[in-house]
């Protein structure tokens, strides 16, 4: 009997740590929520330039397409580094977890510093705080899928 409940205490226990490791899903049409973001450029998606963006994604990648400027970006999953679109700026990106996060790291030619972007599930909203590595101020802006 005891040996029955432990064996249950510890698949439970497994059981709620692969849970809590599960990875956010972060597809889906997303449209800009600004009265939640903040910052001074809040209002503008740092993915691109429009409102709008839709996100697929599967085990090893992560598409965000546009289609103001039309563009996509493919970004790997498994770590390495892909050629990326932001609007009109061209770069190389590489994408790490970090618990439920993902962090992307854009580098762009002639620029001194990586563009940042954190992408993360606040309840039903996308969240993405970026910086454009200019300065170490970092501002978010918060998607409702639509």
């Amino acid at each position: 009997m005891v040996r029955t409940i432990v064996i249950a205490i510890t698949l439970g226990l497994a059981s709620a740590h692969s849970l809590a490791q599960a990875k956010p899903i972060f597809a889906g049409k997303w449209v800009i929520k600004g009265e939640r973001t903040s910052g001074t450029s809040a209002r503008i998606n740092p993915f691109c330039g429009s409102q709008v963006m839709s996100i697929g994604q599967d085990s090893k990648t992560l598409q965000v397409a546009c289609s103001v400027p039309p563009n996509r970006s493919d970004y790997s999953l498994t770590g390495a580094t892909t050629s990326v679109s932001i609007g009109e700026t061209k770069g190389t990106a590489k994408a790490a977890w970090e618990s439920n996060r993902l962090v992307l790291t854009i580098t762009v030619a002639g620029r001194s510093k990586p563009l940042n972007r954190t992408m993360y599930l606040d309840g039903f909203y996308l969240v993405v705080e970026h910086s454009d590595g200019s300065t170490d101020k970092e501002e978010k802006v918060v998607f409702e899928k639509s």
